[in-house]
């Protein structure tokens, strides 16, 4: 499969889906790109638009999304281990059952979103904004940060003592 977008000149770029993984898609127009399963690990996708995004199982580990548009983005059951999302745009992002462990969100504006059952042990979570965010069965450890007076148990959160599994 041959990913097909536009740089920031207006300039089609085609990248083949094996060359995805450590690829350099800063500031490229991924709107609505099709990405499932996808293997995005150690890419930067600094300032991309990624808005309403599929990237539903996708290996996103390691990459840098600081600055990208991810409204509305559908990260369902990614694995995002390691990754940095710093005051990247996540507004009504689905993110159900994905792995945000060790992961960067500092600054990240996650209003809207849905994070039920997913993991932010070890997660810097200082958020920008988010409201209106479910992360109802979302899993933290004690290591995790959050904003300033933020409750992570009255947002849904459980605590994780046991990481053993």
């Amino acid at each position: 499969m041959i990913i097909k977008c536009v740089d920031s000149y207006g300039t089609l770029v085609k990248i083949p889906e094996r060359e995805l993984r450590g690829a350099d898609l800063s500031g490229l127009e991924l709107h609505r790109a099709l990405l499932q399963n996808a293997d995005l690990q150690g890419s930067l996708a600094v300032d991309a638009n990624m808005r309403g995004a599929f990237l539903q199982w996708a290996n996103l580990a390691d990459a840098n999304f600081s600055g990208a548009n991810l409204i509305t983005a559908d990260v369902w059951h990614a694995h995002c281990r390691g990754a940095s999302f710093s005051g990247a745009k996540m507004r009504g992002v689905v993110a159900e059952h994905a792995s945000f462990v060790r992961a960067d969100l500092s600054g990240a504006d996650v209003c809207g979103g849905t994070f039920k059952n997913a993991n932010f042990v070890d997660a810097i979570c200082d958020f920008s904004e988010y409201d209106e965010s479910d992360f109802e069965g979302a899993i933290f450890s004690e290591d995790t940060k959050f904003p300033p007076g933020f409750d992570p148990i009255a947002h849904g959160f459980t605590l994780v003592t046991d990481r053993s599994s």
